[in-house]
């Protein structure tokens, strides 16, 4: 199933697997209506100190991911769905099973197929380094307005809850500015670790690329729940999106799941096939 995802979504769904670590005593007073810029600033600085590769935990857990084709009536025509075996620490994924349209697939396939993540790792790893998250970065105060809302209570932990939006000016140069100049949605952020513990966006202006010639981007839906699986390390529990939008002719809308569970010490460091 060719889908073309990475063409529209680079970033996003590296965060599917993504992990980080808390701050080891995390500890800052909370005022009654913060400045929402300041949350952020805190949570991108958390997301420099966290690395889990600092930590002396060796964990484990299963993930499944389950990736969705559907018709122009919102039917499933196909679907893949692949389990791994996670290492917390670096982030390496090893493919355990696999299944295509319901149905378990061969040896040989389930082969190919790890080979073909094994390729992917090795392509992308560099770029991406375990911990780190292509949301939290300087970059986003000067592409975002942000807006504090209320506090909240997200499984337990009370959480500032942030809208935010593009800004006008925001750069529009490559693909990647021209997606995140159209995104908006909120984001929720523990007040004690200033790790985000969720976060729901969404499209709010189609995209096109050469004015709808090559394709477009006409929806797009991401949502995200984190939380702590130890005194010092996070990790991504669930991640849900759908996207729809148009390559030349063909009609795409592509609905995705993943689901981390299973959380266990790890008997030994993963590694790629």
């Amino acid at each position: 199933m060719n889908i073309h995802a990475a063409l529209v979504l680079p970033g996003f769904l590296a965060l599917v697997s993504g992990t980080s670590a808390g701050e080891q005593g995390a500890s800052r007073g909370e005022s009654s209506k913060p400045a929402a810029e300041n949350v952020i600033q805190h949570a991108i600085q958390q997301a420099k100190l966290a690395d889990p590769l600092q930590h002396e935990e060796q964990l484990a857990y299963t993930q499944i991911s389950l990736l969705e084709e559907l018709n122009s009536k919102g039917q499933v025509k196909s679907s893949k769905e692949k389990t791994y075996e996670v290492d917390l620490s670096t982030g390496q994924r090893r493919l355990t099973g696999l299944t295509i349209n319901g149905r378990p697939a061969s040896p040989e396939m389930l082969r190919r197929e790890a080979e073909k993540e094994r390729m992917n790792w090795h392509r992308y790893s560099g770029f991406h380094r375990p911990g780190s998250s292509d949301l939290l970065n300087p970059d986003i105060l000067t592409r975002f307005n942000f807006t504090f809302v209320d506090y909240e209570t997200i499984t337990g932990r009370r959480a500032f809850k942030v809208n935010f939006f593009a800004k006008e000016g925001a750069p529009k140069k490559t693909l990647k500015d021209r997606l995140l100049r159209r995104l908006q949605g909120t984001v929720w952020i523990d007040t004690k670790t200033f790790e985000v513990t969720k976060a729901d966006i969404g499209l709010q202006k189609e995209l096109k690329l050469w004015g709808g010639v090559i394709a477009s981007l006409s929806d797009f839906t991401l949502s995200m729940d984190r939380g702590p699986v130890s005194e010092h390390v996070w990790m991504t529990r669930r991640v849900s999106g759908m996207f729809e939008g148009r390559k030349l002719l063909r009609h795409l809308h592509v609905r995705m799941r993943t689901e981390s569970k299973d959380l266990r010490p790890a008997e030994s460091r993963a590694t790629n096939p």
